[in-house]
């Protein structure tokens, strides 16, 4: 059911940031690779011959050979790998896969057929698994698993994705990868030597559990991690080339505490490719400090894990994604993986001279360097194209210019670099929707970024098309901070959006009680009416947060607690629907009236909280309104009882609550339905037998003749069936309409319901 609040804009979401996150599967796209010189090419012939399945060999007589790498948002990719002895170009080297995947449309050109073996990638099920002759420059590896994925979906670069270059590849040998200077160099393991100058780390080979249905072909195969610290808690963290931006909590990680890994912040880093269900959704942490890699790193904001905030304890045996560090920290450092030894020498990495005569080229993502170094806030990069005279002109698709992208890297020095330079584009260009970087900055809560600009000249007070401003992104995103620098310099807190919510509104919304303190202090009038008609306890309540409801509560006079929306909700009703139990307790202290019944619902009828809390499945708050005096049987416009809406959500709880009150099981609603109607039409085969036991009718008839058994007959619900034929239902009997339950199984062509019906009928003629 939607409601006033749920529809509250964030315009700054709607742009599709182009910073791009690659989620285990990555996507990719490269540069040629350095040849082997031919005395070499004869010695991998020779070796190939008798180079036993499974095993790595080293092809070369050098101690080392370098391939230049493509990079584009953090990401590298090589064109050095080979299958079946066939160029496969624009792999993404990724070190936090464990196993290598060519993409489906690949295996089918080189005729490579799927087996039936499923592998685990970072928790995701790929199958089936094929066996190749793989190369990577001078390492082959025969008959190596791989899996098969269609990446189709993932193709967001300018040329096409082949696959994935996993651990289990690149850790049978030491190798090296520098960000900055674009460098994958392969070691020869008989002659490596550690570099000079390298800081050694111990390197733990993490191992990515197989969940159900999955089989590990190798048991070695893992990926790199080493010992870090985020926010204090020691964690494992990956060291993952296939995780563009930033920082990654994985679901243990974060729920080791009762208050999860930092505090949660807006979605936007990352366009993430993630599962639909809420479960798998990212919650994204502001990490106010990590160590790792010999470094200390402050607010990095952009960490995540894939699990909603009432999940539960993770463990480690079911995780399907660990903690892991990505090319943005990467970036900054040359690094020698020795795998097969557990260890990791680093080093600083030096920034890359970049030819005046291709400043302004663009990468294969359709990035220039300028853009490049904004987006990551690689501050020595920056410096060396701005002395190159590169152009501070640049629009990306989604209307983004410079000052944009570096909102999105999150530099305050890059974006003062910036702003001192001459041709920047000015704080005022928004992106064709209206945002400006003052607005993007605000919603992606960076404080520091907004005070920059602000001093800068940055108008506080610009909209978007749709009255969005930067104190409504500030409010959205729970950024305090940036919030008081925008009312210092003039921000009006009572400026509305076009659907007439103030920034406010989306504070209560969100339930953040310092927001809503910080905006009246301001002078924000509490009085307010969006354009549906929602009032700033409408909003509180939907965010469910007391503490704003005892700020307002004195100050709003006494009929704003019972004031309906245009779709003719309370607060008590949003309350009651979201179900905030304490927020329903507060106000029906404050006098707030539990047995209006003024919601308007399409099929329904009008409503009152009780039913809002009903056929939500909001057991405590339908008991608290129980012990309020709310009628157990109180009915909506249609005629539905609390007792139906809650036996049609299968919420056990509120059926006994509402038995135990007095609701009648045998009441029928304006279509003749009971409570016994609507547990079988919705598939609630549990309340049945607490329904039946309160004298609910088995064999009622509602409208057009249609009773309990016929729904189950109808739905193909065995469940449902079984439990109405125990408690006296007749599968033979016709029903008003001509038909019995056995009738309609045949004619929805429900076999097993058909021949259970069948069964009982024998078994009572017996």
């Amino acid at each position: 059911m939607k409601h006033i609040c749920d529809n509250w804009r964030s315009e700054w979401r709607l742009l599709g940031l182009v910073v791009s996150f690659v989620w285990i599967t990555g996507f990719g796209c490269s540069a040629p690779g350095q040849t082997v010189k031919g005395a070499q090419r004869i010695a991998v012939v020779r070796q190939a011959t008798a180079a036993p399945a499974g095993k790595v060999s080293f092809k070369s007589l050098d101690a080392a050979v370098a391939f230049k790498l493509a990079t584009g948002h953090g990401l590298l990719f090589t064109d050095a790998v080979r299958v079946n002895g066939n160029e496969a170009r624009f792999f993404l080297v990724d070190t936090g896969s464990n196993i290598t995947v060519i993409g489906a449309d690949t295996a089918e050109k080189l005729e490579i057929e799927a087996g039936n073996t499923t592998l685990n990638v970072g928790g995701r099920q790929v199958g089936g698994i094929a066996s190749v002759d793989l190369s990577l420059g001078p390492v082959t590896i025969r008959g190596h698993p791989v899996g098969i994925m269609d990446l189709a979906p993932l193709q967001k670069f300018t040329k096409p994705v082949v696959g994935i270059l996993g651990a289990d590849v690149l850790g049978k040998i030491p190798f090296t990868l520098d960000y900055h200077q674009a460098r994958l160099v392969l070691h020869n393991p008989s002659r490596f030597t550690p570099p000079r100058e390298a800081q050694m780390f111990d390197l733990r080979i993490v191992k990515l559990q197989s969940g159900p249905g999955l089989a590990s072909t190798d048991e070695s195969v893992g990926t790199p991690a080493v010992a870090a610290k985020v926010n204090g808690h020691e964690l494992t963290m990956v060291l993952d080339t296939g995780l563009s931006r930033g920082v990654f909590i994985g679901r243990s990680d974060a729920s080791r505490q009762p208050a999860r890994i930092g505090r949660p912040v807006p979605p936007l880093r990352e366009a993430a490719v993630v599962a639909s269900q809420e479960s798998n959704r990212h919650v994204f942490f502001d990490v106010t400090e990590m160590d790792v890699l010999g470094k200390r790193w402050r607010d990095l904001p952009f960490a995540m894990t894939p699990v909603s905030s009432s999940d539960a304890q993770g463990t480690p045996e079911h995780e399907s994604r660990i903690s892991a560090v990505g090319g943005t920290l990467l970036r900054e450092y040359r690094l020698t993986f020795d795998m097969p030894h557990r260890r990791l020498w680093v080093s600083r990495s030096e920034v890359p001279q970049v030819p005046v005569d291709v400043i302004e080229a663009k990468n294969f993502a359709g990035v220039p360097p300028v853009v490049e170094a904004v987006e990551y806030g690689d501050v020595p990069m920056l410096k060396q194209v701005l002395a190159s005279g590169a152009s501070l002109r640049f629009r990306s698709e989604a209307g983004y210019n410079i000052l944009h992208s570096a909102v999105v890297g999150g530099s305050t020095q890059c974006m003062e670099m910036l702003l001192s330079q001459e041709g920047c584009p000015k704080l005022s260009e928004a992106t064709p929707d209206g945002v400006t970087p003052l607005i993007l900055a605000a919603g992606l809560c960076e404080p520091d970024l907004v005070q920059v600009m602000l001093k800068a000249g940055a108008e506080p007070n610009a909209r978007t098309e749709t009255g969005h401003t930067a104190l409504h992104a500030a409010a959205d995103s729970g950024c305090l901070l940036a919030a008081k620098f925008l009312l210092q310099a003039g921000a009006k807190p009572g400026a509305t959006q076009a659907d007439g919510q103030p920034p406010m509104a989306l504070a209560a919304g969100k339930g953040d009680a310092q927001m809503v303190r910080l905006l009246l202090e301001s002078g924000a009038d509490l009085n307010w009416t969006a354009g549906n008609g929602g009032s700033i306890l409408h909003f509180a309540a939907y965010g469910g947060n007391t503490d704003i409801l005892q700020l307002a509560l004195p100050k709003l006079p006494k009929v704003a607690i019972d004031r309906t929306s245009k779709q003719g909700a309370t607060p008590l009703m949003i309350a009651a629907e979201r179900g905030n139990v304490a927020f329903v307790r507060g106000l029906i202290d404050a006098g707030a009236d539990a047995t209006k019944r003024t919601g308007i619902h399409a099929s329904l009828g009008t409503l009152a909280a009780i039913h809002y809390a009903a056929m939500k499945g909001r057991s405590e708050v339908v008991q608290l309104l129980r012990q309020n005096s709310v009628p157990p049987d109180q009915t909506t416009g249609r005629g539905l009882t609390p007792l139906m809406l809650a036996a049609g959500v299968g919420d056990i709880a509120s059926v006994k609550a509402l038995l135990e009150a007095g609701a009648q099981a045998n009441k029928s609603d304006n279509d003749k339905m009971t409570a016994l109607h609507y547990a079988a039409k919705r598939g609630q085969p549990a309340v049945i037998p607490l329904l039946v036991r309160a004298g609910a009718p088995v064999a009622a008839a509602a409208a057009k003749g249609v009773r309990p058994l016929d729904f189950a007959a109808l739905r193909g619900d065995k469940d449902v069936a079984h439990v109405l034929v125990e408690a006296g239902a007749d599968p033979m009997e016709k029903g008003e309409h001509g038909f019995s339950a056995i009738d309609l199984a045949r004619q929805q062509k429900h076999r097993d319901i058909a021949v259970f019906f069948e069964r009982i009928s024998r078994h009572s003629r017996e």
